[in-house]
């Protein structure tokens, strides 16, 4: 049987909120993972977006768990020529 669970924070200000007003809480929100994973760790962990992978990555990191990180999109840089 395959199965997951969906993890809510109420960490940070609340949406919608600006990722600039996000990130000072990306820190806190990771600390709060690897306590609720500690005692019952995911076989994978799955991250949306740049502020919600940021927060999921170190805290994965921290308890050796595989992660998978998606975007809703990427816009590539262009320089100068």
């Amino acid at each position: 049987k395959v199965g997951y669970r969906i993890l809510a924070s109420d960490i940070g200000p609340p949406p919608p909120a600006v990722p600039a007003a996000v990130l000072p809480f990306v820190t806190e929100w990771a600390a709060q993972l690897t306590q609720l994973w500690s005692s019952n760790p995911p076989d994978i962990v799955h991250a949306f977006g740049w502020l919600a992978g940021l927060a999921a990555q170190l805290a994965a990191r921290r308890q050796h768990l595989a992660t998978v990180q998606s975007f809703c999109g990427l816009a590539a840089m262009i320089g100068p020529d």
